[in-house]
């Protein structure tokens, strides 16, 4: 549906969203958060899912086979034409990492040799831009085959508004950003206005906030009880009768 073959890049996407990686059967709710959640991911976002989908051994850098199928994994069918852009940027990127640009070496050795993390590859995605355009191209096809590329950008910029609000509570121990009583009646009054697709940016960032709380709240409880166990066994092995020795 998304023209998308399962390879390398797309099968941690289950994973990704809180799914079982091994899904069989995948129910409608289940299809909506993949395409939600792959439709509204930033750039910084896509790129560290890839990422993370090439580094295996979960290290947080790739090495030289890792970066190589990284960029085999780009060089798909849809974009056969940004093949040896892909390639160019490969080698920059590991003869950059070892400071050697303009020295010819082996495929070998740079392979040996090469480690890159999400930091230099995210340099790369913004000096190479056509040989990382398949991984957006990924993107683009999710958006395209459900709602369109202008409810997503949408979505995404409305996600992002979410975002600063979230990390302005944070800052502020859970108060909102001003919202003036003028823009409290606009909204009101006119629901398709601005003012009242701002308030109901306000209203999505209370629900995330909350959400994050709950969750701090449960890791705590979680802790605490964890503490507490563990100190009950220290105090029980240390009012044990001592063995007796015959």
């Amino acid at each position: 549906m998304i023209h998308e073959q399962p390879r390398q890049l797309t099968k941690g996407l289950f994973e990704a969203v809180g799914l079982d990686k091994n899904l069989r059967k995948m129910h409608f709710d289940d299809f909506v958060l993949c395409v939600a959640t792959v439709a509204t991911w930033s750039k910084s976002e896509l790129l560290h899912y890839a990422f993370k989908q090439f580094d295996v051994d979960d290290s947080g850098v790739m090495d030289g086979r890792e970066l190589r199928a990284f960029c085999d994994g780009l060089k798909n069918d849809s974009s056969f034409y940004f093949a040896k852009n892909v390639n160019v940027a490969r080698e920059k990127l590991a003869l950059r990492e070892r400071h050697q640009v303009g020295q010819r070496r082996n495929i070998e050795d740079i392979d040996e040799n090469t480690l890159v993390d999400l930091d230099d590859l995210a340099k790369g995605s913004m000096e190479f831009q056509l040989a990382f355009y398949p991984l957006v191209q990924f993107q683009q096809n999710v958006r395209a085959c459900t709602l369109g590329e202008r409810f997503w950008a949408g979505a995404t910029q409305r996600r992002q508004e979410v975002e600063c609000i979230v990390h302005y509570m944070r800052n502020h121990k859970g108060k909102l950003p001003s919202f003036s009583i003028l823009n409290r009646i606009i909204a009101y009054l006119l629901p398709y206005s601005q003012a009242n697709a701002q308030r109901a940016v306000h209203r999505l960032a209370v629900l995330k906030y909350a959400e994050e709380e709950r969750i701090w709240q449960d890791q705590a409880h979680a802790r605490a009880e964890a503490e507490k166990v563990a100190e009950t066994e220290i105090q029980e092995v240390d009012q044990a009768p001592p063995e007796r020795i015959e």
